[in-house]
């Protein structure tokens, strides 16, 4: 029999909370940890979900992944953002992939963001993508750094539902401009540090590189060109953010690591 836990990390996510908790519903249990939330969202999470806890905010979920695996009582745990609805008819499925690949430790499944409240079809975040939040605590690790994911322990592997399986994550990613921007701003400020422990060393050249690249990716291979104001909108902000992050390792690697000889022209 294969149990599993869901771990939700909150701050007032009162308005997609609900449809987040319940698509969980047939978890073993699910563990939600508010970081302060004013909104109602701990009343609405006392309804749905097996334990409450509160702990100390945070800029970036991923630095509380640990401590949410380690409070759950299963190996198998899923990890969901309360912005996010989980597609609750694949539990059979899932329970499947798991019994029948006893190697599999990481299972990513189709995931879809939404837009001021429509799916979005172009640019970078309009593109098919997988997250890879169902996992066996025993055979990944988690770093705590910005986009730096779930890891697999040597021998293990992940398995990948398709678009065509039908089953998805619906992401309801941006509900105002003003929202894209502060949590992008969160992303900004941390991934200097993550890029410079996994190795990485700020270069004008790629910088540069890697902006016209993101602009032609987003706008002509993702569509975003075709898609109007907001496949434009969005094309231009995903270089922009892009741009920041790069600078935010410069920041990092002058002020906090305090390495300055590091800095690349080229």
């Amino acid at each position: 029999m294969i149990n599993i836990s869901a771990g939700v990390v909150c701050y007032n996510e009162r308005k997609t909370l609900d449809k987040c908790l319940i698509s969980l519903i047939k978890c073993d249990e699910t563990l939600f940890f508010d970081m302060g939330s004013t909104d109602g969202s701990i009343e609405i999470a006392r309804l749905f979900t097996t334990k409450v806890r509160q702990i100390p905010r945070v800029d970036i979920v991923e630095k509380v992944w640990n401590k949410v695996v380690s409070e759950a009582k299963n190996d198998w745990v899923i990890l969901l953002d309360p912005d996010e609805v989980f597609p609750s008819d694949i539990f059979p499925a899932l329970k499947e992939v798991i019994q029948s690949n006893p190697e599999v430790a990481l299972i990513a499944i189709p995931w879809k963001y939404y837009f001021l409240g429509k799916p979005l079809t172009s640019s970078h975040w309009g593109r098919d993508h997988f997250k890879a939040r169902v996992f066996n605590r025993q055979h990944i690790e988690i770093s705590g750094l910005v986009f730096d994911g779930i890891k697999l322990k040597p021998g293990f592997k992940k398995y990948t539902f398709p678009y065509s399986s039908g089953y998805i994550i619906q992401h309801y990613w941006i509900d105002s401009i003003p929202q894209l921007f502060s949590k992008h701003w969160r992303y900004i400020k941390n991934d200097g540090e993550a890029k410079y422990t996994k190795g990485e060393r700020f270069s004008i050249r790629r910088q540069l590189r890697q902006l016209v690249k993101t602009l032609r990716k987003d706008l002509f291979d993702y569509g975003g060109l075709k898609d109007g104001w907001r496949g434009i909108f969005l094309s231009f902000f995903h270089a922009w953010f892009i741009f920041m992050c790069h600078f935010s390792l410069l920041h990092y690697q002058l002020f906090t690591a305090g390495k300055s000889t590091d800095v690349k022209s080229a």
